[in-house]
């Protein structure tokens, strides 16, 4: 998705869109809230239940807010550093509810739209219709068929991103090494753990550094041609989206999570996670999305309960055309989001360490930076009433 062109998603609209600055917020708050919410069932269900981690709540953003990449890497984290037996099995399966909270929510509330007049029945027509030819082939792309296939270009280019990424990580977690080579450590032990488990973010950072060389190779020049195809790297998303899904379900050990413990947590806290993130994804959208709130709402709590291809594909029964900026949003506050999630990374690479402080103090610090940013996000700009000026 970072390879698409970003100037046809910044397209000019009718409506006002929002900053990206309050979509980052929006997205961290919410994965904030989810974690708040989720270590305090883990840190009351561990009273009760031996086999229940407490800090193992932290994994609801990573289920519901990150998706199955990140609940597996975590969750893996958890299992193999913190002796936490199934904290892999346990995040796929927040991640696998995430997208049940996703679809009961989305049904509810479209359904909702529906009885208030909001959404007309869509013409389905137009499925039949063909493909526009300028999508697969644009006036100054490299044609579809040439010595090379043109989907075989974009999944070298993926590919090569891909192993920048992982030739960059294999490079910095050596030198971490080096630096600490105590194998108890805490940069051994917490951070290079960390930095393979949100590997997406390297691969996003790569992503934006491949794509300025290309438009500085264009600008010199040495490029007349766009090799990037904007409909054929969503159609690898897809299927890279749906194959996740659906790998992530069948890596779920049933074994390591059948014990009554960990079914009544999982249970209570896929429930308490979706009604929290719907209860509080519409608090927000009707108030800072005050345009278009409803786009909002489908297309970040499919994103927060989900992915970033669950979101648009909620909206799209609203929105299908994208005529709001709720898809905008949505792609670029997930950037800036990165920006702002940096301390909820850090709190998962050290929460599970031993004594009662870092849990308790990893929440306290996540509902501190909950309510600071929740202040900026509400945080409405101070508008110059129209005629009030110094009369000196």
């Amino acid at each position: 998705l970072g390879l698409k062109g970003s100037e046809k998603l910044a397209q000019v609209r009718k409506i006002k869109q929002v900053s990206p600055v309050k979509s980052g917020l929006l997205i961290v708050t919410s994965y904030l809230m989810q974690g708040i919410v989720g270590i305090v069932v883990t840190i009351i269900a561990a009273l009760v239940f031996v086999e229940v981690a407490p800090f193992a709540g932290i994994l609801l953003p990573m289920g519901y807010g990150q998706g199955p990449g990140q609940a597996n890497n975590i969750g893996m984290l958890y299992e193999t550093s913190a002796g936490f037996v199934g904290g892999r099995s346990f995040g796929l399966t927040i991640s696998t509810m995430g997208f049940i909270a996703a679809a009961v929510g989305g049904v509810i509330y479209l359904n909702m739209l529906v009885r208030q007049g909001k959404i007309k029945p869509i013409d389905r027509t137009d499925a039949n219709k063909p493909v526009i030819t300028s999508l697969v082939e644009g006036s100054d792309e490299i044609p579809v068929v040439e010595s090379v296939d043109k989907m075989s270009i974009q999944l070298a280019i993926v590919g090569l991103v891909y192993l920048l990424t992982w030739l960059f990580m294999i490079g910095f977690t050596a030198l971490l090494s080096v630096i600490d080579s105590n194998p108890l450590g805490f940069v051994q032990k917490s951070i290079i753990p960390l930095i393979w488990g949100f590997n997406f973010i390297v691969a996003t950072f790569m992503t934006i550094l491949v794509k300025q060389i290309v438009k500085l190779v264009k600008k010199m020049k040495l490029m007349k041609r766009t090799y990037t195809n904007d409909f054929m790297l969503n159609r690898i998303a897809g299927v890279a989206f749906d194959f996740m899904i659906i790998a992530s379900i069948t890596a779920i050990d049933i074994e390591m999570i059948s014990s009554l413990g960990m079914i009544v947590t999982l249970l209570v806290i896929g429930l308490v996670g979706m009604l929290s993130s719907y209860f509080y994804i519409r608090h927000v959208t009707t108030r800072v999305y005050k345009d278009y709130p409803d786009q909002a709402f489908l297309a970040f709590y499919g994103n927060l309960t989900g992915t970033v291809s669950t979101g648009i594909s909620i909206l799209r029964e609203m929105d299908p055309n994208f005529e709001s900026p709720a898809s905008n949003d949505l792609v670029i506050g997930s950037t800036t989001a990165i920006a702002f999630g940096f301390p909820v990374l850090l709190i998962t690479g050290f929460i599970y360490n031993e004594g009662w402080y870092w849990l308790y103090g990893s929440l306290a610090a996540m509902i501190i930076i909950f309510f600071g940013f929740y202040y900026f996000l509400m945080k409405q700009p101070h508008i110059k009433k129209p005629g009030v000026e110094n009369t000196k």
